[in-house]
Formats: C-alpha cells, sequence, structure tokens
C-alpha cells in the first residue's frame, strides 16, 4: 500500500492553527456552511507537495459556486436527453464542437489518471474544473444550442445530445473521488445508469485517434472572444446584435468559419457574418485581429469614435508588443533552448510568430486611421 502525506493545514494567513491565536477552523462548520463537496474539493487543490495549506475559506465560496455551475449544467443536458438513453452516433453525423469537446474529453481523462497515479491530486482537480467550467459549460454548452434548435437536422441534434451526456457521465466519474455527493445524485438522474457510482468503472484512455480539430476550434474561440471583447470596449450591450465582416489569415480558418458559422453567430450575438478578401476602410466600421482572422464590426446604434479607436488599438498594439518581446527574448536564451523540450520550444516559436503577425495587422490598422 501506499501512504500520502501532505503538509501541516494551516489559516488562510500561513500561521499555524491554535487557540491561544484563535484561528481553529473546525470543518464540520464548514461543511455546514458549504458543502462537504466544496471542502473537499479545496483540500485537494490546495494540496501541493511540499507546501503547506493555506486554508483560506474564500476558496471554498468559489467551489461551491462551481458545484452549482455543474448541478445547473447537468439540469440543461438532462432536459434535452429527456427519459431515453442517446445512442451512439456515427462519426459523419458530429459537428465540429462535438469533435473537439470529445478530444478534451479524452486529453482529460487520460490528465488525471496520470496524476492520480502520481499523487498529484492539486492538479487532478485543477483539470477537471478547467475542463468542465471554461471548456465544458463555457464554450460547449453554449455551442450545443445551435445543433439542438428545430431548424437543425435531426441526426445531428441526436449526436449533440449523446456527446452532452456522454461527456457529462463521464466527467462526474472522474469528479467522484473529489465532489462524491454531488456527482453521485446527478449520476443516478442519467438515463441507462445502474448502481452506485461510488462502485463504477473509473474513467481510463481510450486508445483511438482524436479527430484533432483542437487548434480549428481555438481558433474561433479566440475570434469569438476578441468580438466579445471589442463589443465590450466600445460599450455595446451584451444582448444587441453586431455586424462582422472578416478576413481569414490561416490556410484553413476559410473552411472551419464556414462549418462552425452558426455556432460563431450565436455565440458572438451577430446579426451578420461575412467572409471577405478585404476590410472595409469606412471609419464606422471598428476594427480587430484574433489568431485566425482580422475582421471589422459595426452597431448601427453608435459611430465611431476615431481618437478612441486609435487608442483602443495603440494599447492592444502595446500589450501585442510586450508579448512579442517576452518571446523573442526567451527564444534567444541559448540556456532555454538547451534545456527546454523540443516541442516547448517550437510552441514558442509559433506563438512568437502568431504575436508578430497580430502586430503587423494591427499597426495597419492603425495606419488607416
Amino acid at each position: 500500500r501506499d501512504v500520502f502525506l501532505h503538509g501541516l493545514v494551516r489559516d488562510a494567513r500561513g500561521r499555524k492553527m491554535s487557540k491561544t491565536l484563535g484561528n481553529v477552523i473546525d470543518p464540520l462548520e464548514l461543511v455546514d456552511r458549504h458543502g462537504a463537496d466544496a471542502v473537499r474539493f479545496t483540500l485537494a487543490i490546495l494540496c501541493v507537495p511540499g507546501t503547506d495549506v493555506a486554508l483560506d475559506t474564500k476558496r471554498m465560496e468559489g467551489y461551491r459556486a462551481f458545484a452549482n455551475k455543474i448541478w445547473n449544467a447537468a439540469r440543461y443536458v438532462l432536459m434535452q436527453a429527456g427519459d431515453s438513453q442517446p445512442w451512439e452516433p456515427s462519426e459523419r453525423d458530429l459537428g465540429l464542437w462535438d469533435k473537439w469537446i470529445l478530444d478534451e474529453y479524452e486529453s482529460l481523462v487520460s490528465s488525471v489518471n496520470d496524476s492520480l497515479e502520481s499523487f498529484r491530486f492539486y492538479e487532478a482537480a485543477d483539470a477537471l474544473y478547467h475542463f468542465i467550467w471554461h471548456k465544458y459549460c463555457d464554450w460547449y454548452l453554449e455551442a450545443s444550442k445551435v445543433s439542438l434548435t428545430q431548424q437543425a437536422p435531426a441526426e445531428r441534434a441526436a449526436a449533440t445530445r449523446w456527446v452532452l451526456v456522454h461527456v457529462l457521465e463521464g466527467f462526474l466519474r472522474l469528479l467522484h473521488p473529489f465532489m462524491p455527493f454531488l456527482t453521485e445524485d446527478l449520476w443516478q438522474k442519467i438515463p441507462g445508469t445502474s448502481g452506485l457510482l461510488a462502485l463504477g468503472n473509473y474513467p481510463t484512455p481510450r486508445r483511438e485517434a482524436p479527430f484533432d480539430v483542437n487548434g480549428r476550434v481555438e481558433g474561433l474561440m479566440d475570434f469569438v472572444t476578441s468580438i466579445r471583447n471589442l463589443r465590450a470596449e466600445k460599450g455595446v450591450p451584451p444582448k444587441a446584435h453586431i455586424e462582422v465582416l472578416a478576413v481569414p489569415v490561416e490556410s484553413d480558418a476559410s473552411s472551419c468559419l464556414n462549418e462552425s458559422r452558426e455556432e460563431v453567430l450565436f455565440l458572438g450575438r451577430l446579426s451578420k457574418l461575412e467572409e471577405v478578401k478585404a476590410l472595409p476602410s469606412d471609419p464606422t466600421w471598428w476594427t480587430g485581429v484574433s489568431s485566425g482572422y482580422k475582421f471589422a464590426a459595426r452597431a448601427q446604434e453608435k459611430p465611431k469614435d476615431i481618437g478612441k479607436e486609435r487608442q483602443r488599438l495603440q494599447q492592444q498594439l502595446d500589450k501585442v508588443l510586450a508579448q512579442e518581446r517576452a518571446f523573442a527574448g526567451k527564444l534567444a536564451n541559448p540556456s532555454f533552448l538547451e534545456k527546454a523540450p523540443s516541442e516547448v520550444v517550437d510552441k514558442n516559436r509559433a506563438l512568437l510568430a502568431e504575436y508578430e503577425r497580430k502586430a503587423e495587422d494591427l499597426k495597419s490598422a492603425l495606419e488607416k486611421l
């Protein structure tokens, strides 16, 4: 058997607990206030080898919100699935976003298993948190709504329902050691499940070829995020729809945009999305860049203030140039080139090239103004 030794649990200020200081934390009070699952998850994610645990109850409030996020996401999925167990679809019925989340889920299974086998519980908990909140809930659940509309083909809708349930059921299994009460309760509600989740098999990586669409979807996510940021900077209300003209700057960006046009329209709250050869010089259009696209956006309600637009682009350029200098400096360091794995060096070179391209696009936009 193996024995895992963790650091001393201290208070939020890093002090050892004592009756003299009056900083003793009663775990039963924490459970009553935040729930057992939030307490367990907090302790797991703070338990970094070689360091003591500074137990901050504010972190528990955050992970209680995480539990609520999972509960609400599961309610949405179960509402879409109904009472019948979805059938596994053929690959041709899966959309780009379906393939992406399935690839991400398989990567998560591998990562969590590796972390648990190495007693890196904090790493497994962190991977689960970011996958569930930022990938599954923030992106895939929202994108799935396009495939579940009445206008969508029946085969596509059925495939998306299966993916929603499959990934939900899988990450509940992965999360069970950290949040046993919430996951057990939700798992019992999934059509086709039986027995106790606690006695079920833990997910292991399926040795299948990935769909390998991560880069394509990340390009779309960066595009949508850039549109959202531009909207916020311009003070356009979140519910107001805007027009966007896009110029793909990578080889497969055009086909990727065509394949996922409806999802981008929905996620970006756009009234129009059109691919063009060049952006308009009309000052009523706001310009922006993402990793795969140059784009211009316009909302009819507000004319553009040229001075503020120039200031916005200059601030964005300053940030990009700072990142460019940071990566250039790292790649100019012989020690980094010698010691870093080749894949890390290649990734840094790719990021440097991306920031250099972004800088040129922003400089061009400033010249037009």
